[in-house]
């Protein structure tokens, strides 16, 4: 009997002694996304823009929409340009909040 309580004797203290390190998880923020046409309706966005959790930043995902007109380009190239500019808008955007 004594030979089998030691190994649980052992993985409790152990078991114990891993939970009182565990670390804080990191702090989460949130930056809020615009969408005019929901803001004109006085509806609030859903989502967020953006969250940084830590040291890294998870953007939210983009589509290639003209963003003065809404339009989807005809030209890939075009429609590729409006992707990177609205992640490198999103990306300023938020660098200027901090």
């Amino acid at each position: 009997m004594r030979a089998k309580s030691l190994p649980l004797l052992i993985g409790f203290v152990m078991g114990t002694a891993l939970a009182g390190t565990a670390q804080k998880p990191p702090e989460r923020r949130y930056f809020k996304a615009s969408n005019p046409s929901l803001e004109q309706q006085g509806l609030p966005v859903p989502y967020s823009d953006a969250v940084l959790v830590g040291n890294t930043m998870y953007v939210a995902g983009r589509t290639g929409i003209d963003p003065k007109s809404g339009a989807i380009p005809q030209d890939v190239q075009q429609e590729i340009r409006f992707v990177l500019d609205s992640f490198k808008s999103a990306l300023t955007r938020k660098s200027h909040e901090d």
